[in-house]
């Protein structure tokens, strides 16, 4: 209940004669001297509490408190009770003295200590979001002692002085946070017999928190006393809380829903969000768990609620605060969406974007229902649902006369008499009903000897049986009037009109108590069902929609259309769309639940990838129509369209000798969202293409997973780090150079994507030859701010199915004939001096200039020289290293010139005491780079490393090698691996790369790097490198 009367005084010779009754918030201070000084004044009358008194709560909430950070709050119960609202001064107060524990008049009940979570500066919760703080005090004692009136009062003062020591408490006049005495009786209703405006405390049914891929059985933690709440970088370190409450025995029209949690411990980090989110009811305390093991926990990222944010300051930063602290969340128009489940629940957590969301000290330590205290509450504060017909507005019809009559049986003591005369004769009253919907209608009819026959109309229309008020005696019976319909909130008429009169009745008069509206406790409508259910079609087919309630009207949508239209036959389906159906509109029940039923053709799974010689410019834009992607064949993947918008995507891939080319037109309401970096990409918005060549039938390998041999290239969507891809083959990530393009589309509602990969990376020799090499291939869009990441493939729908290749579609590079030569070149390397001859041809032009450039094992450009083919086209360079440069390994060759449209590469192998040649390979020198390609000369914590070294097979027939990158800590124990294999042909010189991301602790750690022949044979082809060494 609140306070019958409230108000604070105020010292000095200026104030002590004011009233500061009206005031929304009453001001506590101490500041040595009396013009300093407040003190709050509080009244509560409990007279209606009939039960015996079991516990009682004086619950106070501070909206401002000043800068010092702490200060004692002491309550006194005062014997003087005379005071009035309006007329409370400081000069006739009970008392305005900051010293009473001497004065037999004042009963000390309990103090607050108060903290401020910014010390410093004054706490004001409208800059924090709304956020105060609700304070308790047990004055059961003292309330119990005040039975022979049941009214109490209290005065609420700081005791010590300070400047900055003031608390402001919402008072009574305030729109919200009322201040409330709480009182629990024998019978467990708090407040006594049921008041409109009593609130309903409950406690959870159950409860629990989740740790981070823990999946153990039963949850290990859904008797403890706590609720964790952390999000933290390593994902075991997450905990996320679960709340369940039951309401089944509210039958009111709920005003307001507060969450109440009690923070037991606060992290050391200053502040922190907890996000409250609305779950299904699903899940059980002692079975669920992070992922399934048992029940899987409903997600807190893709599939709750949001409700609300909730601030937690820790008052004492960089340390962990155990203070405790009521906090309150406004969950009201959740669980009045909710009211016919009478239960809800509810998911805390921690997103990993929010302020300090991954902090290693964020965490917060709520109380559980398990706990001796401090329990998790929902409070429901009823609508005040009874209309007392004695204080509403009246008109009454002609020679009709009314009255309100003090009677103790009466609900609010007294009810109004309505004398009338005869049949037609009535009243009306004028009652504001807050909230459309269906309401149970109740009237509280006072019988007797004189009482008429009455019929109820409600906004004219007739409501309910007439209800005959005759008894041999006066008594009170409360009549079930039925249901009403209030389509629209506003003020509604109620007609009591005399339908006839009782043979035994000597009159026509009516006795009228109160008025009550309940809502309704309804059904749904059954959920709408279709013929042929979702999902592929095999041609254009009719669906008809149907719903197992009579009398219901159906309507649907297709896609994304705005707007519901009604259903009156089967729908033509002859395209990939979605159809979202309720049904609606029987009497007193509510509309069913939306449902969605997304057919789907066939896709074209076999999809040639184009062959051009010209290549393709990385340049944003895609259009297959015309220009550099004209004629490439579309992979679509339909993806979805939602009331944020659609996501679908475009694709498209072309290849020339070098390159596979993908293009993407990508469609997504929150575009290019992806700052992970690494391995991690996939996390966000990101585009996947997963292809393989081997055992296409999958009758080797289960059609449900990867072979060992097919290939992952995961390319992101966002730019906030670069451009970031990564290749997945086997299980082992690596990073080769791929090129890629990113232009976001001009309405901020999309992208487009380009890429190019060498076929090398991608493990694909010479495609266009024997016909054109066949693959399967499946192309996933990603979302990371969706439900469900990789969600949307060419030919799989999903997370769990994207690689199952059992359903991948059909691809076949389009054979192609091999480039023709347009220039030919060797290059000889004299054993004993190194003198470097490159000789060579022009096969179609002569007496050309014709260019040369050589690059050095690191790539850097070591000479460049021009000369004149002679009349047949030959020419010859001559190159004599000076033994200043990159030293052994192998050297590039460019060559070309006028008429030459593709230069030639060749290459040639220096050596020197530092360079190895084993088992017919050539190993030069391991070069150690970063994901940019920046040179790496040290190990650092959390940074990428990658491996780059020139492999040459010396040997006149195909070889196989295979680097190895292994990370040891400290122990020689192994902590990272990353391999790469490749098969070579005669005389072949290759770089191969390989890399991983490297842990924050690296202290004496080393890598080591092995070339083998392969993972298999294990015949090294060179010593291990050691870095650092």
């Amino acid at each position: 209940m609140n306070p019958a009367a409230d108000a604070y005084i105020r010292g000095s010779e200026q104030y002590a004669g004011v009233n500061y009754g009206s005031n929304p918030v009453l001001e506590v201070r101490n500041q040595g001297f009396a013009e300093g000084n407040r003190l709050a004044y509080f009244k509560f009358d409990y007279n209606e509490v009939s039960e015996d008194i079991d516990a009682a709560t004086l619950r106070l909430y501070a909206a401002t408190i000043g800068q010092d950070a702490t200060r004692t709050v002491s309550i006194y119960g005062t014997a003087d009770k005379s005071w009035l609202e309006s007329g409370i001064k400081w000069n006739n107060a009970p008392t305005n003295s900051t010293s009473l524990d001497a004065n037999p008049a004042f009963t000390h009940v309990g103090d607050i200590a108060i903290t401020n979570p910014t010390p410093g500066s004054v706490y004001r919760d409208h800059e924090h979001g709304g956020v105060g703080f609700w304070y308790e005090v047990d004055v059961t004692e003292y309330v119990q002692s005040q039975l022979h009136d049941k009214i109490v009062s209290f005065v609420v003062l700081i005791k010590n002085s300070a400047d900055t020591n003031h608390v402001n408490f919402n008072s009574r006049e305030n729109a919200g946070a009322k201040p409330e005495l709480v009182i629990e009786t024998s019978e467990g209703n708090p407040g006594g017999p049921a008041e409109p405006d009593a609130p309903a405390v409950y406690t959870p049914k159950e409860d629990t928190y989740v740790a981070g891929s823990n999946n153990t059985t039963p949850n290990p933690f859904y008797q403890e006393n706590k609720l964790e709440v952390r999000h933290h970088m390593t994902g075991t370190n997450i905990r996320r809380s679960y709340i369940k409450f039951n309401f089944a025995d509210f039958d009111k029209n709920i005003e307001k829903a507060t969450l109440r949690l009690h923070a037991a411990t606060i992290g050391a980090t200053d502040r922190r969000i907890v996000e409250i989110g609305g779950v299904v009811n699903t899940w059980s305390a002692n079975t669920v768990t992070w992922s399934g093991a048992g029940t899987a926990a409903p997600s807190a990222k893709n599939a709750s609620t949001f409700i609300a944010n909730l601030e937690i300051q820790n008052p004492t930063p960089g340390t962990q605060w155990t203070g405790g602290q009521w906090y309150e969340v406004d969950v009201t128009n959740y669980v009045k969406d909710r009211i016919n489940d009478q239960e809800v629940s509810f998911v805390l957590w921690i997103r990993e974007t929010s302020v300090n969301g991954e902090a290693a000290n964020n965490q917060v330590i709520f109380h559980s229902a398990e706990a001796a205290e401090g329990k998790p509450q929902l409070v429901l504060t009823p609508r005040g649902d009874k209309y007392e017909n004695e204080n509403l507005p009246k008109t009454v019809s002609q020679n009709v006369y009314q009255f309100n009559s003090p009677d103790p049986l009466a609900s609010k003591g007294s009810v109004n008499i309505v004398n009338m005369t005869g049949v037609g004769d009535y009243i009306e009253y004028s009652a504001d009903v807050g909230e459309s919907g269906v309401y149970s209608v109740k009237v509280n009819n006072k019988t007797d000897s004189d009482r008429g026959i009455y019929q109820l109309y409600i906004d004219g229309a007739a409501q309910g049986p007439q209800v005959d008020q005759y008894a041999s005696s006066a008594a009170y019976t409360e009549e079930d009037l039925g249901m009403v319909a209030i389509e629209a909130a506003g003020v509604k008429i109620f007609r009591f009109e005399i339908a006839g009169q009782n043979d035994e009745s000597s009159g026509y008069n009516l006795g009228l108590d109160y008025i009550r509206l309940q809502k309704a406790q309804l059904e749904k409508v059954s959920a709408v069902t279709a013929n042929p259910p979702a999902g592929l079609l095999e041609a254009p087919t009719d669906v008809q929609l149907s719903t197992s309630t009579a009398g219901a009207t159906i309507y649907y949508k297709i896609d994304a259309a705005p707007s519901w239209t009604e259903y009156t036959g089967p729908i033509h389906v002859d395209t990939a769309q979605k159809i979202t159906a309720k049904a609606a509109n029987p009497p007193f029940m509510y509309d069913s639940d939306i449902v969605e039923f997304n057919y789907r053709f066939p896709v074209n799974t076999d999809v040639s990838i184009k062959a051009t010689t010209a290549g393709v410019s990385l340049d944003g834009i895609v259009d297959a129509q015309s220009g550099e992607w004209a004629g490439a064949e579309l992979i679509k993947l339909e993806g979805t369209t939602d009331g944020t918008g659609v996501r679908t995507a475009d694709v498209f891939m072309k290849y020339d000798y070098e390159m596979l080319y993908i293009g993407a037109k990508i469609k997504d309401p929150t575009p290019m969202v992806n700052a992970h970096t690494g391995s991690g990409i996939w996390n966000g918005d990101a585009l996947e293409i997963f292809i393989g060549d081997e055992d296409l039938e999958s009758s080797v390998y289960p059609p449900g997973g990867m072979a060992p041999s097919d290939r992952q290239i995961v390319l992101s969507g966002g730019t906030i780090n670069g451009y970031q891809s990564y290749l997945n083959v086997g299980g082992v990530n690596s990073y080769p150079a791929m090129l890629m393009h990113i232009k976001p589309d001009a309405d901020g509602k999309g992208y487009t994507m380009e890429a190019a990969i060498p076929l090398e990376t991608l493990g694909f020799i010479k495609p266009w030859q024997n016909g054109g090499t066949k693959a399967i291939m499946n192309v996933v869009l990603s979302d990371g701010g969706f439900g469900g990441r990789g969600h949307w493939g060419w030919t799989t729908n999903g997370e769990q199915t994207k690689k199952s290749r059992g359903l991948w579609g059909k691809v076949a590079f389009e054979a192609a004939p091999d480039p023709a030569d347009e220039i030919e070149a060797t290059a000889n390397v004299d054993s004993g001096t190194q003198a470097v001859t490159i000789t060579g041809r022009t096969l179609h032009v002569q007496n050309k200039f014709v260019a040369m450039l050589v690059r050095d094992p690191s790539g850097n450009v070591s000479t460049f020289e021009q000369v004149r083919s002679d009349g047949n086209g030959y020419f010859t360079f001559h190159y004599q290293p000076d033994g200043s440069g990159a030293g052994s390994g192998v050297y590039s060759v460019l060559i070309g010139g006028e008429g030459i449209s593709v230069p030639k590469e060749t290459s040639f192998s220096l050596t020197d005491e530092e360079e190895e040649t084993g088992n017919g390979f050539t190993i030069g020198q391991v070069q150690f780079t970063d994901f940019s390609g920046a040179a790496v000369t040290e190990l650092t914590g959390s940074g990428f490393i990658m491996a780059n070294i020139t492999v040459t097979n010396d040997l006149n027939e195909p070889a196989q090698a295979s680097m190895i990158v292994a990370l040891y800590n400290a122990n020689n124990t192994l902590q990272r691996i990353g391999t790469v294999e490749k098969n070579m042909t005669a005389g072949e010189t290759a770089v191969m790369r390989a890399g991983f991301d490297l842990p924050a602790n690296i202290a004496n750690s080393r890598i080591k790097v092995f070339v083998w022949d392969s993972l298999e044979g294990m015949l090294p082809l060179s010593d291990v490198e050691v870095f650092p060494n």
